[in-house]
């Protein structure tokens, strides 16, 4: 499912386009999340990841379960605020510590590899220490609220 999501708009300006304004309309909070001043740490490059990885998320959940109530702006940061608290009592020091711990009995393994996979060495880009830690857990935050509001999932 992740990989049809990733065909249909990776190489496919209109549809990519298209996409994100559907994502828009439907979680404009979400939305108000990606662009919240948190994510100013990161460069030009590594903020469109993070858009690309957020898409791909949405609409692989979506894709598969019913579409989710709207959700609020606070849910979000909430959620994103504990995860960064756990990181923090934790004291990692590497993506690879902080995905080992996110793991464990976590439902939806197949998203938060996916997120960690694309930021794995790149010939082209590599993306920097924070912006991976950033969007890394950023990204669990996003899959958690969006797991838990899908009415044919239990939370």
């Amino acid at each position: 499912m992740i990989n049809d999501i990733i065909d249909a708009i990776s190489d496919n300006e209109e549809e990519y386009e298209k996409r994100m304004l559907e994502f828009s309309e439907a979680q404009p909070f979400l939305l108000s999340f990606l662009l919240s001043e948190g994510f100013q740490v990161l460069d030009e490059q590594e903020k469109s990841l993070l858009f690309y990885l957020a898409m791909i998320i949405y609409f692989s959940i979506t894709q598969e379960h019913e579409e989710p109530d709207t959700i609020e702006l606070i849910d979000i940061q909430r959620t994103d605020e504990e995860n960064w608290t756990l990181v923090d009592a934790k004291k990692f020091k590497t993506l690879k510590e902080i995905a080992d711990y996110f793991f464990e009995d976590y439902e939806q393994e197949d998203l938060l590899a996916f997120v960690e996979d694309a930021l794995g060495e790149d010939e082209e880009y590599e993306v920097s220490k924070i912006g991976r830690n950033v969007i890394f857990v950023s990204m669990k935050s996003f899959i958690d609220v969006l797991h838990v509001s899908i009415p044919t999932i239990e939370g």
